[in-house]
């Protein structure tokens, strides 16, 4: 097509030719791209902006959504790096040496890839085209599929390379790959075929990369802690003199962490001593103390059952003594009431007995 139209020297076509591996994907499949397109990682950024972020946004409220965004994708990835390394998935056939090797070294994501690959494999079938000495030559196609796979094996060192370029692209190795190592009796997945970037154990001895804050949460160091010393007791645990080195650190540890403890628990109780001493009279302030209210009535309170029997005997000891009340007369023919009676009527009362009795009196001679 380009000899037909004479385009060889067109300049669109050489620039676009140069970038062949960004539109191609036969040109990139030497290219590791862990299976992931431009348009997946366009896709996952779009919902991301979507999801956290909005027009109307200022900036420093876009800052803030920024880092709560990024907090969350680290917090969800040492979440998967803890769940890697605790907890072993399920492995569906266990008698397969390779994915025994598999489950030890991946995580849980690339394990479940794996898995995939290495019970598709079982399916498919395997023929010899050629051979030599040092490498033999394989056509590899699934029963169901028209598409043939090419695998050349070489004996020597168990390498292989496959038409299908997986191991290149993702990183794991593919069906066709394992299927030739099964036909060739080769039942342990090789080292060579395990890359770091998938293991569980990728992060051990990388520096950790703190934030640029002041400080740091101590519940998220104490966890980023226990994972590490975890992680260091499982790589130890297959060898007794390892063991025995990192009890006796964890000892000399233990003590100085110790003697750390408690320099800052006096140097705490040395603080609170000085915070809590009494200034002097210059420095204080007289207040006023508030008034003190009184106590409350002495006498106990007394029920309404105890009020009313009082009251009754109120009136009846007022009616005894009204109608026990003896009139007297004096010489001067006065009639007189006793103290108590006098003592309750008062001074008119007193009056107005002395007007009757008078005229009483006076009744009495006309008579």
């Amino acid at each position: 097509m380009i000899t037909t139209y004479s385009l060889e020297e067109n300049i669109w076509l050489e620039e676009l030719w140069k970038v062949r591996e960004k539109w191609s994907a036969f040109h990139r499949a030497s290219s590791f791209c862990a299976n992931m397109t431009t348009t997946q990682r366009s896709e996952s950024m779009n919902n991301q902006f979507k999801r956290h972020f909005g027009r109307k946004l200022t900036f420093l409220k876009f800052i803030e959504e920024f880092e709560l965004a990024v907090n969350k994708f680290r917090e969800k990835e040492l979440y998967e790096d803890h769940k890697s390394k605790n907890f072993t998935p399920n492995v569906r056939v266990p008698s397969m040496p390779m994915l025994m090797d598999a489950v030890k070294e991946y995580t849980r994501t690339i394990y479940a890839d794996f898995e995939e690959e290495c019970l598709s494999q079982i399916s498919c079938i395997c023929e010899l085209v050629t051979s030599n000495e040092d490498s033999h030559f394989y056509r590899v196609s699934p029963p169901e599929e028209f598409k043939v796979t090419y695998v050349t094996y070489n004996v020597s060192d168990y390498s292989l390379e496959c038409s299908c370029r997986k191991f290149e692209t993702f990183g794991i190795l593919c069906m066709h790959g394992m299927k030739v190592l099964t036909h060739n009796k080769v039942l342990m997945l090789p080292s060579r075929y395990i890359q770091k970037k998938w293991s569980k154990f990728s992060k051990d001895g990388l520096p950790y990369q703190t934030q640029n804050y002041n400080y740091e949460d101590v519940s998220l160091q104490y966890g980023r802690v226990s994972r590490n010393a975890l992680a260091l007791a499982m790589k130890c645990s297959s060898s007794k003199q390892a063991l025995d080195m990192l009890e006796r650190g964890i000892e000399q540890m233990s003590v100085q962490a110790n003697d750390i403890m408690q320099a800052n628990y006096i140097a705490d109780m040395g603080m609170s001593v000085n915070s809590s001493k009494i200034g002097t009279a210059e420095h204080c302030v007289q207040i006023k103390p508030p008034p003190i209210k009184s106590g409350g009535q002495r006498r106990r309170i007394k029920s309404v059952l105890e009020r009313a029997t009082k009251r009754r005997s109120y009136k009846n000891n007022r009616n005894s003594t009204s109608s026990s009340a003896v009139i007297e007369q004096d010489i001067h023919g006065v009639e007189t009431q006793p103290e108590p009676v006098l003592h309750q009527m008062g001074f008119m009362g007193l009056l107005n007995q002395v007007s009757f009795g008078s005229q009483d009196v006076s009744r009495r001679q006309n008579f």
